[in-house]
């Protein structure tokens, strides 16, 4: 991607059926889902790591897979008063006064001047501390609350596309000396 190399993990499954480095196509069944490890459940991890295939180098997989048919993803960014990202809050998607999908912002998301204890980079073309995936296309609210007030924004989510929104203080302009 953009002349950088693309890793992908899997994790916690009971059969992996490729080999690193072997060529797979779209379709290919590359592993069974299982649940080895320190899990809950059966399910598959995916990481998505671009650049490096370091522990420290994962990005969202969500925005590096096509949603389902009639769906779309939505990225989004709080930040707070000064601008940065604000982590480890709720965002709640509601449509017609109903919730239809919450998350949280990235827990520990990489900082400027970071040199390890995060979870998950920021893609660098979105930006973002929270991604939703295959949300039926449709018009939706988006909304958190920060500090006691509650911040929403309407959202159209178009269908096989990534949707952008986003939410908390607007930073203001920097005072510029009067000519």
């Amino acid at each position: 991607f953009r002349g950088e190399p693309i890793y992908t993990l899997y994790a916690h499954m009971t059969a992996i059926l490729v080999t690193q480095g072997q060529h797979v196509e779209a379709g290919d069944v590359i592993g069974l889902s299982g649940a080895t490890g320190d899990v809950s459940g059966p399910h598959v991890h995916m990481e998505v790591r671009l650049g490096q295939a370091g522990y420290f180098d994962v990005y969202n997989p969500l925005l590096w897979i096509a949603p389902y048919v009639g769906t779309g993803v939505i990225a989004g960014r709080v930040t707070g008063v000064d601008g940065s990202m604000i982590d480890d809050v709720t965002v709640t998607v509601s449509q017609r006064g109903r919730v239809v999908e919450t998350t949280s912002t990235y827990i520990r998301p990489k900082k400027p001047g970071q040199t390890r204890d995060w979870e998950v980079d920021p893609d660098p073309a979105w930006q973002e501390n929270f991604v939703l995936g295959d949300i039926p296309e449709g018009e939706y609210e988006i909304s958190v609350t920060l500090g006691g007030q509650r911040f929403a924004r309407t959202i159209s989510v178009a269908a096989g596309t990534t949707n952008f929104v986003q939410l908390g203080y607007d930073v203001a302009a920097t005072p510029q000396p009067a000519s």
